[in-house]
């Protein structure tokens, strides 16, 4: 497994605006796919998370994550916003570019630069989808970025197309679920929603930081210390934990 990085970033948010600058005077108050966000709720927690992982990496925290939010206005179009995501990817992007593999940050323990970059083409690529879904464009991530946040995040997802693999990893396709994936929590976890009361009900202000899930009881249950939304590094063996997308 190659490590990720800054190039990977770069090629998500540039498929990202590619895809969804056309359709900048559409409807964003469509939901965006199956999640209870609008198209343009979607995109400002693109923004909100990438410049999470950023801050993250820029601070090198080991026990927390910062402190901060970002807030859009409510009037915003949709153009801006697409444009703060954008930007806020290649803050990510500028700060992978000049870590060191061994800097540590803390996301539900210490992560290094290579799974921050995951967790932000995931982010890029999962948000995407839901929000070409809302606005009716079609489009499919990169299998190639796919396939490497696959091996970074879903080690022990199953074989097959690595598009349809990561959309069912992050809950949002149908595959045939080997019985393997009850014993590694795979399915609750890819199942998961975040709950009403980490959604904003209205457009543009905060959004659910990747500090303010708390672990799901049945993930408890079962020993997986996993957070609704977000991944937990393993940094020993540059993999990380099992948990569902948001």
């Amino acid at each position: 497994m190659r490590p990720m990085g800054s190039r990977d970033v770069d090629q998500a948010v540039a498929g990202m605006v590619r895809v969804l600058t056309p359709h900048e005077t559409a409807d964003w108050c469509r939901p965006a796919g199956t999640l209870d966000w609008s198209c343009w709720q979607t995109a400002a927690h693109i923004a909100h998370d990438l410049l999470a992982y950023a801050g993250q990496l820029a601070a090198r925290p080991d026990s927390a994550y910062l402190p901060f939010d970002l807030v859009v206005r409510d009037d915003a179009p949709p153009r801006d916003v697409l444009q703060i995501a954008a930007s806020a990817g290649r803050m990510l992007s500028t700060i992978l570019a000049a870590s060191d593999p061994s800097t540590r940050a803390w996301h539900w323990g210490p992560t290094d630069p290579s799974g921050f970059a995951a967790l932000g083409v995931n982010e890029i690529l999962m948000h995407t989808h839901d929000i070409t879904e809302g606005l009716g464009i079609r489009w499919r991530p990169p299998e190639s970025l796919c396939s490497v946040v696959l091996a970074r995040l879903f080690p022990h997802a199953p074989a097959g197309d690595p598009i349809q693999v990561l959309l069912w990893s992050t809950g949002r396709a149908d595959l045939p679920r080997p019985s393997s994936a009850h014993l590694l929590g795979l399915e609750d976890c890819a199942r998961i929603r975040p709950t009403a009361g980490n959604r904003h009900a209205h457009a543009g202000r905060r959004y659910p930081h990747p500090a303010n899930h708390a672990p799901h009881p049945e993930l408890q249950s079962r020993g997986v210390s996993a957070i609704p939304g977000q991944l937990r590094s393993l940094v020993a063996d540059e993999s990380a934990q099992l948990i569902p997308v948001n």
